[in-house]
């Protein structure tokens, strides 16, 4: 996650959303540490994070299992139609990591 997607999560989302924020807040490593650090070195709040991501897309998240699907979703909402990623690579990826499905 890029550093403006972070801080736009933080700013025009979770700010109005006290309670989901002191959740995702309970996920850092402790009080007042960098959260640009924690993206990169804590998975359970860069996770929770890229999940409000997707949450705040507007279209539902795809169908569990179908990986060109998902692959889509994420070029569409996470990467963006203008972002480096591919789909295909996006599968490549995934079958390296999950096994060919």
């Amino acid at each position: 996650m890029e550093p403006a997607t972070h801080d736009d999560i933080w700013e025009n989302f979770l700010k109005y959303r006290l309670p989901l924020a002191e959740s995702i807040r309970s996920l850092m490593t402790f009080p007042d540490v960098d959260q640009y650090q924690e993206l990169e070195q804590n998975d359970r709040y860069s996770c929770a994070m890229a999940r409000i991501h997707f949450f705040r897309a507007p279209a539902a998240l795809p169908r569990a299992g179908d990986v060109e699907e998902m692959a889509r979703y994420w070029k569409q909402y996470y990467n963006t139609p203008l972002g480096a990623g591919r789909v295909s690579k996006f599968i490549e990826k995934w079958n390296q990591v999950m096994g060919d499905k």
